[in-house]
């Protein structure tokens, strides 16, 4: 309803994203099972919508940043929490998020935080206001050990592919590479300090063709 908004811009990406839902729309009304797949192509609608909705209002430096710490600690929130339920509880249980959500599940929750996790740090070098830098740095932080205590294997996997990029845009490099050197030189020891079942859940990635959950997701990718 705001006078202060834009036209959409049509680039390149919401054109393919418009496309993207009218293809949607034309496998839903084929659809095996039509009452479940008309209700997620509502759900997944709105979500889209959104996006055009965004496009209009938010432009500009100023509006972009506030957006995105809006996203960023929203979702880091939770990754404090768990953070300290893990830190609390000494890691044996599963963090999970909020009930009857798109991060209610282990592995909704270890994605969202992964996806998190690069905008609390861009966030944390942009911001001037040293108090705020730091919680973003806190709270990322948190966000790692929630990411890895949700006992997702997806979680783990994210974690291994963006950290090495998160590393390579540090401005602090040396420094973490001291942290770092004598944490690889004793991760015999720190390994030991783990939770077993954490151990174990990790050590099944290596053998998925014997687990039933991923191979049924292998085979629904394929279809």
């Amino acid at each position: 309803a705001t006078r202060d908004k834009k036209n959409i811009p049509w680039n390149r990406e919401l054109f393919l994203i418009l496309l993207l839902f009218l293809y949607f729309t034309a496998t839903t009304i084929f659809a095996w099972a039509p009452d479940q797949a008309w209700e997620q192509w509502s759900k997944v609608g709105r979500i889209l919508l959104m996006l055009y909705v965004t496009s209009m209002v938010i432009y500009g430096r100023e509006r972009v940043y506030a957006l995105m710490m809006v996203i960023g600690l929203s979702l880091g929130f939770y990754g404090v929490k768990g953070g300290y339920f893990t830190l609390t509880t000494g890691g044996v249980y599963n963090v999970m998020g909020p009930a009857g959500t798109f991060i209610g599940g282990n592995t909704e929750l270890g994605l969202a935080l992964i996806m998190a996790l690069p905008v609390l740090i861009f966030l944390a070098r942009e911001e001037q206001r040293v108090w705020l830098r730091r919680v973003l740095y806190f709270t990322a932080v948190f966000t790692v050990i929630s990411a890895i205590f949700t006992y997702s294997r997806g979680a783990l996997l994210g974690l291994a592919a963006i950290l090495p990029f998160l590393f390579l845009k540090s401005r602090k490099k040396f420094l973490i590479l001291l942290l770092v050197v004598p944490l690889g030189f004793f991760a015999g020891d720190i390994k030991k300090m783990l939770p077993e079942r954490l151990v174990d859940r990790t050590q099944t990635i290596e053998e998925y063709q014997e687990d039933p959950s991923a191979m049924l997701r292998l085979q629904a990718w394929s279809v």
